[in-house]
């Protein structure tokens, strides 16, 4: 029972520990990505952008790091399907 247990806190732990995200040390980036498919006209293209900005605190020596943030993403889906394939946005059931 001791060694299920254990087995299962590991699990548990190591589950944990790879949805923690960390604190970025960039304080600006753009990234462009573009998938063209070459055997019909569906695409899909990501634009994707940041920056960050440190506005030091008064005494302390610490830092306040506000930041925007830009995405959009364009799936182009031009071939036949089983579904309706031209909807612009998709609403919960």
């Amino acid at each position: 029972m001791k060694k299920i247990f254990s087995g299962l806190l590991f699990l548990f732990i190591l589950g944990t520990i790879t949805l923690m995200q960390g604190q970025e040390n960039v304080l600006g980036r753009i990234e462009y990505l573009n998938f063209p498919q070459s055997n019909s006209d569906n695409s899909f293209s990501r634009f994707k952008s940041f920056v960050k900005f440190p506005i030091k605190l008064k005494s302390s020596g610490d830092y306040f790091i506000p930041g925007i943030k830009y995405e959009n993403m364009n799936f182009m889906f031009k071939d036949d399907a089983l579904f309706p394939a031209n909807k612009t946005h998709f609403s919960p059931l």
